[in-house]
């Protein structure tokens, strides 16, 4: 065989270069790009967000809570292995501290379940966990996943709130949801037992009355203190009845006393129109009475005889007129209220036959 041209590197020259590159990540060099970067085309921002929650709630239907946070953990170890240098993987340069795996999860929190963390509340909020979303550190202590945000957000450093350790690392805890559920299921069924156990228990005295002469005459007692109640419910409910009945009939009596009383002001106001109109006409009989004593025999204004069959009117001065001859006086007359052209006196009129 020919030799090869080429020698393996040598031990040295790879750790130079690992240290280089340690060196140019360390300096936020990593990202610098030697050959020319070739345009994008576009995308659609909406579309792409669209299908995102297309696909994250198709993951929700698929995968259950467990199973997404081992996938978390999972990806935070495939993370930090691609984001170790060369040197840190050589040996050459200290590895950071490397992410919790699934068993030392799992001993945090049996750790922080021996402590019943998860039968507790809170220690930024003093409320009980609840059905909230909760939290629990590296350190097994567990939050309010709102909490410990918020704690992050305006302490503006990232640490333990009770131990004060950094650098800690969380993961969702469904425990404290699980020992709410557990806690509300156990008193609902307390409830449940005990009012079907005071049920049984009074139809058993029911159906075998006590014997013994105190406890007959407690039981008998409470008998009749029942029937009491009883009794007392059924009259003040038939009170009320009577009371809202009463109430009725005394609101449709008033509206009965307004349209009646209505109906009086209209026939009073009928009555006193008609009164009006009876003596408007006595009257105005006593004034024709005057004009045929008068016995006019021609119009004032035109100055031609009434034997014609012209429309005749007499005014309430008692002056007779053409009707025509009175209406074109009033038309051309200035003033808004008319004289009587012989007597000057304002007047009224009415036809006179």
């Amino acid at each position: 065989m020919r030799p090869s041209k080429y020698k393996e590197p040598s031990s040295s020259a790879i750790n130079a270069a690992a240290l280089q590159d340690h060196l140019l990540r360390s300096l936020g060099f990593n990202n610098v790009e030697l050959q020319p970067s070739t345009v994008k085309p576009k995308s659609n921002p909406l579309a792409s967000f669209g299908r995102k929650i297309v696909n994250d709630r198709k993951n929700h239907l698929k995968s259950k809570p467990h199973d997404s946070d081992i996938e978390e953990i999972r990806q935070r170890a495939q993370n930090f292995q691609n984001k170790l240098t060369l040197a840190q993987r050589l040996g050459l340069i200290e590895k950071p501290a490397a992410p919790l795996n699934e068993d030392q999860w799992l001993r945090v929190e049996q750790k922080a379940q021996s402590r019943g963390e998860h039968k507790g509340c809170c220690p930024i909020c003093q409320e009980v966990f609840g059905r909230a979303s909760s939290v629990i550190l590296s350190c097994t202590h567990v939050f309010h996943k709102q909490c410990l945000q918020s704690f992050e957000k305006y302490a503006k450093i990232k640490v333990c709130p009770i131990c004060r350790r950094n650098s800690y690392e969380k993961k969702n805890y469904h425990k404290t949801e699980e020992f709410y559920r557990e806690q509300c299921a156990i008193k609902i069924q307390a409830y449940y037992r005990g009012y079907r156990a005071r049920k049984a228990y009074m139809e058993h005295l029911r159906l075998n009355p006590p014997q013994h002469p105190l406890v007959r005459r407690k039981y008998f007692g409470q008998q009749l203190h029942g029937l009491t109640d009883k009794l007392t419910e059924d009259m003040d409910r038939r009170e009320r009845s009577i009371e809202f009945l009463f109430r009725q009939l005394d609101e449709q009596q008033e509206a009965s006393r307004q349209v009646f009383q209505a109906f009086q002001r209209q026939q009073a106001r009928t009555g006193s129109q008609a009164q009006q109109n009876r003596e408007n006409s006595e009257e105005w009989e006593h004034i024709k009475h005057q004009a045929l004593i008068r016995n006019d025999k021609e119009c004032a204004i035109c100055l031609q005889s009434f034997h014609d069959r012209r429309e005749k009117c007499v005014l309430s001065c008692s002056h007779v007129f053409h009707s025509k001859c009175i209406e074109g006086f009033e038309y051309f007359d200035i003033h808004k209220e008319h004289h009587c052209p012989v007597c000057r006196q304002q007047y009224s009129r009415t036809t006179f036959h």
